[in-house]
């Protein structure tokens, strides 16, 4: 007899559920989570389901899977994965995996006469011209190019005279984008007034940077 009383207890343990299986994704800019995966399922499927490279091409994202309890990194090659999910590179994940996403892109702020202003996400290394087109591009009509700026985080303002960059074809400054920089390209507001013996008088707009 033991300490309950029953001589030889007989117990039967029955798993109701078995443990879920889980793999973490873990993003440089926020986000991510802990993902229940399925038996034979590829690091492809957590891609998917976590929505682990949100809008960005595989070619802009480096990502590594790290097994439970070791250090070393695997180098995910997710061109080559989203290209062919059941080639080799697409290796099948396991329960304790961390996938760790890391964009090679910053992101950069545009305000004024730029076709999408707010954030965007920018390839690091990418040129100011770069920038503006990957914004959408410039208005060159209505923009003031002259007085255009670009604002660091740190509220250093640089002068951007883009006007002999988009229309004279100019080399642009040697001007290493920042996360966290604004790009700004103010509206022109000069305008002329045409009165007298002409064929339409009125108020004209003066493109910025052009001589009358």
């Amino acid at each position: 007899m033991n300490e309950t009383g029953f001589i030889r207890p007989q117990i039967t343990v029955i798993l109701s559920q078995p443990r879920a299986r889980q793999v973490f994704v873990s993003k440089a800019k926020g986000g991510g989570g802990s993902y229940e995966i399925k038996p034979g399922w590829r690091v492809s499927d957590v891609l998917a389901v976590s929505q682990g490279l949100g809008q960005l091409p595989a070619t802009l994202v480096d990502a590594t899977l790290t097994r439970r309890g070791e250090h070393k990194q695997i180098v995910l090659n997710l061109p080559e994965i989203l290209r062919d999910a059941n080639g080799k590179s697409n290796i099948t994940v396991q329960d304790g995996d961390t996938i760790r996403i890391i964009p090679r892109t910053m992101q950069i702020s545009f305000a004024g006469k730029i076709a999408h202003s707010g954030v965007v996400d920018i390839p690091i290394g990418s040129s100011i011209v770069e920038a503006l087109a990957l914004a959408g591009g410039v208005d060159t009509t209505k923009a003031a190019l002259t007085r255009a700026s670009l604002k660091r985080a740190t509220g250093e303002i640089i002068p951007l005279n883009l006007y002999d960059v988009l229309i004279k074809g100019q080399p642009e400054p040697k001007i290493k984008l920042q996360e966290g920089d604004l790009i700004l390209v103010p509206e022109a507001q000069e305008r002329v007034t045409v009165q007298g013996a002409v064929g339409r008088s009125g108020y004209y707009d003066i493109e910025d940077g052009k001589v009358l």
